[in-house]
């Protein structure tokens, strides 16, 4: 029997806390078992939320796409207020109550040139039990100024988990 696997994700889970908090609690309740996992931009992570997360074995992955500089370039609150402060803040206190963190890092123009220093960075400041990396695709034909080659993307992200492997951190 292999057991099941439940994700939250898309847009942000925690903008409706209280339902996925709620079905976290019962879903742990019927699949003691199972794997729950959850992505977020960590801005709406606190304390109680955390706790929570903790207790029905959720595993988090944040959203974080290098150092502050490069993070906010591209995520950005719809004030255009760069979200790394909030991202960072979420994610340890995340870790501070014990939840399993892990990083979902998206590869765009914006952190391509300069990825394998970008995944140093977190993989020294946050101490993330894994790291996903993912490719900022054009779906808006051709008007994503972030969206990258896939080619330059794929022979980037070979050497980003080369480093991340030497390291001994698990890539999603």
């Amino acid at each position: 029997r292999i057991d099941p696997t439940i994700i939250f994700y898309g847009g942000e889970p925690l903008l409706n806390a209280s339902a996925v908090l709620e079905g976290c609690k019962y879903i742990r309740e019927k699949l003691p078992s199972g794997i729950i996992s959850m992505v977020t931009n960590g801005s709406m992570v606190n304390n109680e939320i955390a706790r929570v997360l903790f207790n029905a074995n959720v595993v988090v992955s944040v959203s974080l796409d290098g150092p502050k500089e490069i993070h906010n370039q591209i995520r950005k609150f719809p004030n255009q207020e760069g979200t790394y402060g909030d991202a960072e803040r979420g994610y340890r206190i995340l870790q501070k109550n014990g939840v399993e963190t892990s990083i979902s890092f998206t590869i765009g123009s914006h952190n391509i040139n300069n990825l394998k220093e970008s995944l140093e960075f977190l993989v020294n400041e946050l101490n993330p039990s894994g790291i996903g990396m993912n490719f900022l695709l054009d779906t808006h034909f051709g008007k994503n100024p972030y969206a990258i080659d896939m080619d330059l993307a794929t022979e980037k992200s070979i050497e980003g988990f080369k480093y991340l492997r030497d390291n001994g951190i698990y890539e999603d």
